[in-house]
């Protein structure tokens, strides 16, 4: 996370207009929302698990970052355009891998009320979608979040590779009772890639069909060369 704020810096510094990367996670680690509170997850747990907690410096809501891809943009533009382009270029390369499978979610709903309703599902980034992300059958495949830090947007994100995202909801503070419908209710709200495609997709492959683009950030509508 403290390398994604530098790309800040080497946009702010002019170095470079545009930064995006791509990384794994060793270890798997679960990263909170810049404002979310760390009362959502079992610490302990976690660390039995053998997973690291941080904050990221985007905002959203907790992700595991595992069997998953993440990356990072850094840029100068406007929020909303920046969020849509980048999920352009990643829908481009992710159709070489599931090829016409997915598409955008079509309607905006209300994440003020959904995060703030006091339900575990409320506390899990991929339990909900939003315009413009990439989604299966209705069925999250990649989660985004934001942050606009003197005009410089950060943009972070999550592309499931595999299922391990869902023992997230082992980490959450749940009665024992609740904890297999969220579960279930988690499954329902998103897929990975490799249960897609029905073969395993390694998140590797993944950064490398994201490579092949030139990816350029433009404010016009034109980004892939």
């Amino acid at each position: 996370m403290a390398r994604d704020l530098e790309l800040v810096e080497i946009v702010r510094a002019g170095i470079a207009p545009f930064v995006f990367e791509t990384y794994t996670w060793e270890p798997w680690a679960i990263s909170l929302g810049k404002h979310q509170s760390i009362d959502a997850i079992d610490v302990d747990k976690a660390s039995e698990l053998g997973f690291d907690v941080v904050w990221r410096p985007t905002g959203g809501r907790a992700i595991l970052h595992a069997d998953e891809l993440t990356y990072c943009v850094a840029v100068r533009g406007n929020p909303r355009d920046v969020y849509r382009t980048i999920h352009n270029v990643i829908h481009r390369a992710l159709d070489k891998i599931v090829p016409n499978a997915l598409n955008g979610y079509e309607t905006q709903p209300d994440l003020r009320q959904f995060y703030a309703s006091g339900t575990a599902l409320g506390q899990v980034c991929f339990a909900s979608g939003v315009k413009d992300e990439l989604m299966y059958n209705g069925r999250k495949v990649v989660g985004s979040a934001q942050r606009v830090i003197d005009g410089i947007v950060l943009q972070h994100g999550s592309i499931l590779c595999g299922p391990a995202h869902e023992m997230l909801t082992d980490i959450l503070v749940l009665k024992e009772s609740d904890r297999s419908e969220i579960k279930q209710q988690l499954r329902k709200s998103s897929v990975s890639l490799s249960e897609i495609a029905g073969i395993r997709i390694d998140p590797l492959s993944v950064a490398s069909e994201i490579e092949r683009f030139d990816v350029v950030y433009d404010p016009r509508p034109a980004i892939l060369e």
